[in-house]
């Protein structure tokens, strides 16, 4: 018998079981490390490697997530442990920014008042954090004159924090409405 065959057939099928197996060896050692560190849990909501949504279970060599569509996603441990990780639902504070565009009109009187106003709804809220709140005259673009509101809030949870959000913009447009000030829009005139 002709053993070179056996040996180059063996070695090949080596090569193809060592590449197979690293893959594995890699998901398995990547699993071992999010069990062992917990950079998330089952039921937060992650992004990691351009996929976004609730962790529905941890095995050593998969994680599935769950996206905003209902979809289920099964990514490799290996490129989770490779990859940065965003833990949205290990946040103690969420973010809060908004830019609004008054029109060049508006008098610096109006504007001042509304940002004193705006400061006084924004520190008796009670999930509003005083320390970080910022409204102050951004700019002056080609449309208007921009105020920027920043603040943090309290509400950590993400579909709370939408609620919130939604609640905060109905009380500044309401409040921008009591002031007398128009919005500007994005306008060209042609002549």
């Amino acid at each position: 018998y002709d053993l070179s065959v056996l040996v180059a057939g063996l070695g090949i099928s080596s090569v193809v079981i060592a590449l197979a197996a690293q893959d594995l060896a890699k998901s398995l050692l990547g699993g071992f490390c999010i069990v062992l560190d917990k950079p998330f849990s089952i039921g937060d909501y992650i992004t990691v490697n351009n996929f976004e949504g609730t962790v529905e279970d941890i095995t050593f060599r998969t994680t599935r997530i769950r996206d905003i569509a209902n979809d289920v996603i099964v990514i490799p441990n290996s490129q989770i442990a490779e990859n940065n990780i965003v833990s949205y639902s290990r946040k103690d504070s969420r973010f809060y920014s908004l830019l609004l565009t008054f029109e060049l009109s508006t008098s610096l009187d109006k504007v001042a008042d509304f940002k004193e106003k705006l400061m006084l709804l924004l520190n008796l809220h009670e999930h509003v954090l005083n320390e970080n709140i910022r409204v102050f005259f951004h700019t002056i673009s080609d449309n208007g004159i921009n105020v920027k509101i920043t603040f943090y809030t309290d509400i950590a949870n993400y579909a709370d924090f939408l609620k919130f959000k939604e609640e905060m913009n109905f009380n500044i447009l309401d409040l921008v409405q009591k002031t007398g000030i128009e919005l500007a829009y994005d306008s060209k005139t042609i002549y």
